[in-house]
């Protein structure tokens, strides 16, 4: 396996990067810098509840981690085993120029670890979601780089998310774009948008959206909200999202070759895991 990336076509990946639900029951604050509460969602099933401290950069991780899938495989404990590039995910995640340690992605991981999701889904037969993201450890498996062997890394996501993945509407698109955006309220826009298929006459209204993502409208904040998604809007073109003035539109000519940015069917192949990836 070369030690470049490449933009993979939606109808060859192994996981959808994102779905609806994600960005559209407001699962993750939006912002980049969350703080650990419990918020009070509105889902089509009923109430649910998120503890925890879920933020845009924690979506970003789970979206790169299903982006760059390699391979996948449930085990016994229903758990969604994947396989990944760390490299990969510490490139998609260079918001804004930086760069994430390590040691950053340790934190990402270990939020989204104590992080409880309860919403009444119909497909887990009840109204509990223990955790997101179970374990994040390096493997015995290799990738060729351009300076030696890379160690490949495994992601074991809960058995309660495999299950939304599964049966939720998937989405198919580059998270990289929306992980160099500037501000997380961008972010939510971005994903938000992402999720629709089609544009209304006009677009939409900015706070339309604002509301939907559970961004402030009103009084400074709301005014701070909107001047940091028109800053990001050179960014939110690359990423789909075409934001003029108080009207926002879905930019489809601007989405990266190979990626599909609208929902689009998926059921799961899962690949086991032995030996050395294919080069």
């Amino acid at each position: 396996m070369t030690g470049s990336s490449k933009t993979i076509p939606w109808r060859d990946r192994l996981l959808p990067t994102s779905t609806v639900s994600h960005a559209r029951l407001q699962f993750f604050q939006p912002t980049f810098f969350p703080k650990l509460c419990e918020r009070q969602i509105q889902t089509p099933y009923g109430d649910g509840v998120v503890k925890g401290k879920l933020g845009m950069t924690h979506a970003l991780l789970l979206e790169l981690i299903n982006f760059y899938a390699i391979r996948t495989h449930v085990g016994d404990d229903k758990a969604l085993h994947v396989l990944f590039d760390l490299h990969d995910i510490r490139s998609g995640m260079s918001r804004a120029g930086g760069r994430y340690s390590r040691e950053g992605l340790t934190q990402i991981a270990a939020d989204l670890k104590m992080t409880a999701i309860i919403i009444p889904h119909p497909s887990l037969g009840g109204d509990a979601i223990d955790g997101v993201l179970d374990r994040l450890v390096p493997t015995r498996v290799t990738r060729v780089g351009p300076f030696g062997d890379r160690v490949l890394w495994r992601a074991q996501l809960s058995p309660a998310y495999r299950a939304i993945i599964e049966n939720d509407v998937p989405l198919h698109y580059d998270p990289t774009p929306i992980g160099r955006l500037r501000n997380g309220v961008s972010a939510a826009v971005a994903r938000w948008v992402l999720t629709q298929r089609d544009t209304p006459r006009g677009g939409w209204h900015l706070n339309t959206i604002l509301q939907a993502v559970g961004a402030p409208i009103d009084g400074a904040a709301g005014r701070k909200r909107r001047f940091e998604v028109r800053a990001d809007s050179d960014g939110l073109v690359v990423a789909g999202v075409d934001v003029r003035g108080d009207r926002v539109f879905k930019s489809v000519l601007s989405t990266p070759a190979g990626v599909l940015s609208t929902p689009a069917p998926f059921s799961p192949r899962p690949q086991a895991f032995p030996g050395r990836p294919r080069r």
